[in-house]
This record gives structure tokens, sequence and C-alpha cells, in this order.
């Protein structure tokens, strides 16, 4: 079997409860594919694209996630903590992401729009210049994060301590204001 694969399209593709073989695929388009409970450790996956595709409880470590596109997944449960962090760049866009781990990830060159990402936790990760556009943050938990330039403007439902988290020049609605104050019980009309 091969070890790498370039400018593929894998359509309708099972990888669920399995091993993935290949470990390099360079400009590949994955469409409509199951990799729930998979085991992608050590796959290195460059200027690709998912799309409609279930990645819930999947084996990521040492996974490289480079230049990747990540559109309508499902991705519960998915510790991004444990992938190959080098070079990382990661675009979701109407995405689930619940319960996802992005402990101490540098997440700089990666934007999320129109997700869902519920009690995700981002520990320790860095966030600067991020995009949260249109995102559902409910119960996620930002704790000692660089979130110098994130944009959360379109978001909601995020609660952000600012005396734990570097936010110099972060971007808010007025609308999320409640969730940089929340700590100290105020009434916001």
């Amino acid at each position: 079997m091969a070890k790498f694969i370039d400018d593929q399209t894998f359509e309708n593709e099972d990888f669920s409860n399995r091993e993935i073989e290949v470990k390099e695929y360079n400009g590949c388009s994955f469409l409509n594919c199951n990799f729930v409970e998979a085991d992608i450790s050590g796959v290195s996956f460059e200027e690709c694209r998912f799309e409609d595709c279930d990645f819930s409880n999947i084996r990521l470590d040492e996974t490289a996630f480079r230049q990747v596109e990540l559109v309508n997944c499902k991705m519960l449960g998915v510790h991004f903590n444990e992938c190959n962090s080098f070079r990382m760049s990661i675009s979701f866009e109407k995405s689930q992401l619940s319960f996802a781990s992005f402990f101490q990830l540098d997440l700089r060159d990666s934007s999320f729009h129109d997700c869902l990402i519920e009690e995700a936790d981002f520990t320790e990760a860095n966030l600067e210049k991020v995009l949260f556009k249109n995102c559902k943050l409910d119960r996620s938990v930002f704790e000692s994060c660089n979130l110098q330039g994130t944009d959360f403007k379109t978001s909601h439902g995020y609660s952000i301590d600012p005396d734990l988290n570097r936010i110099y020049g972060a971007k808010f609605s007025s609308v999320g204001l409640k969730g940089l104050l929340e700590k100290y019980k105020l009434e916001i009309d």
C-alpha cells in the first residue's frame, strides 16, 4: 500500500474503527467520509479539505493538519491537543466541535466560522488573531490563553476572565460584554 497520496478525492468512504495505513495526504478531498473512532495517528494532511465528515472520538496522536479545511464536519470529543502542532493551520466552517480539546495548541493560523463549540477546552492555547465568526461557545474554557487580537465580535455564549487571559486588542461586541464580566455578578441589560 502507498505511504502517500496526492490530489485524490475520497467520497463516502468508511474509515471508522480502524487504523489509517497511508501516512501522508497532499491536496486531497474527503467528502462524506466516516472517521468515527478511527486511528489516524502519525498521519499528515497538507492542503486537504474535509466536507460532511464525522470525526467523533477519533485518535490523533501526532497527526499533522497543515492548511486543512474542515467544512460541515462533526468532531465531538476530539483531542486536537494530541496533534503534531508544528505549522498547524486549520479552518473550521459550519462544524460541531463540542467537547473538543485544544489544550496548549498554537492556533494562530486557524479560524472558526459558524461553528458549535460547546464545552471545548482552550486552556493555555495561543489564539492570537484567530477569528471566531458566528460561533456558539457555551461553557467553553478559556484560561491562560493568548487572545490578543482575537475576534469574538459575532460570536456568543463565551465566558472569558480578563484576569486569567491576555486579551489586549481582542474584539468583542457590546452584546458579548456579559461574557467578560460574568465573574463580577453584574446585572447587564
